[in-house]
């Protein structure tokens, strides 16, 4: 039988002698002898067939302890088994980085819009009011209640929510939105409870939508304090269009504390509901 240093291994199939001497050290591949006298390692062509079969198994993203189970018991069923298990792993980490990668689209796509409406041309008032259908929304009923003055309610809502979706096992993506129960509510910074959503992947009980409605839209910018401001110019707008109103207002969050520091920076959405449904 024809043998081989551990020099001539590592050349031959291009693996440190470090790592050939960690894995005889751990058993996963261990020469077929060793000299008494020298205590150099002798490795045999059924050894050298293994190396290929391990360096796979590491592209694979296998441990070395599980190689090492699979080089030792080596048969179709044992593969099949540890395939099986690895398998079903690997599909939730599939699924897992698939919801990352469409948040983090729909997230990209959200300071896209809000530097987009930052550029645009100032209308009524100073704020960009128009009328619009507000979108379809998948989400979740959570409401917060007020119990005392609260200052930056955006923050403390949003962080709330997400906190509730984390203890719920709730994927959120997209803009977080309030919605309050009049418009008086938030021009006089006097609450009752405030309802908080944003977007879900997947499927819930509790799953609700809102939305599909025709509305007034304002775009606030700057900082949260002044949006009182802003309600006051859209109320001037639509006394002047003559159009009623339903009370209920929602505020959607493109540009906010998440992604800047700078307040003056934000971009905030308003909307107004209309009374009457859509034609």
């Amino acid at each position: 039988m024809e043998y081989y240093t551990i020099g001539q291994v590592s050349k031959l199939c291009k693996i440190p002698t470090k790592t050939l001497r960690y894995y005889d050290e751990m058993d996963l591949l261990k020469p077929e002898k060793v000299s008494l006298e020298t205590k150099y390692r002798y490795y045999s062509q059924n050894d050298i067939l293994k190396i290929p079969v391990i360096k796979y198994y590491k592209q694979l993203g296998f441990q070395l302890k599980d190689i090492k189970n699979l080089i030792c018991s080596l048969d179709v069923n044992t593969l099949e088994s540890y395939f099986t298990k690895e398998l079903a792993i690997v599909e939730k980490q599939i699924q897992e980085l698939n919801k990352k990668h469409f948040a983090m689209t729909q997230w990209f796509q959200l300071l896209k819009q809000g530097e987009m409406l930052s550029k645009e041309t100032e209308l009524f008032g100073g704020v960009k009011i128009y009328t619009s259908v507000m979108p379809l929304y998948r989400t979740i009923h959570y409401q917060y209640k007020v119990h005392e003055e609260i200052e930056h309610i955006e923050s403390i809502f949003s962080n709330s929510f997400v906190e509730f979706c984390s203890e719920n096992d709730i994927f959120t993506y997209g803009p977080f939105i309030l919605k309050f129960q009049h418009y008086e509510e938030r021009i006089k910074s006097c609450y009752s409870t405030i309802n908080c959503y944003s977007e879900i992947l997947g499927e819930y009980e509790e799953m609700i939508q809102i939305g599909n409605i025709r509305a007034v839209n304002a775009i606030h910018k700057g900082d949260y304090s002044q949006i009182p401001i802003t309600y006051k110019a859209v109320l001037q707008w639509v006394k002047k269009n003559n159009i009623q109103l339903q009370g209920i207002t929602y505020e959607r969050y493109i540009i906010d504390r998440w992604c800047s520091a700078n307040s003056e920076e934000f971009i905030t959405e308003l909307i107004f509901p209309i009374q009457g449904k859509i034609a």
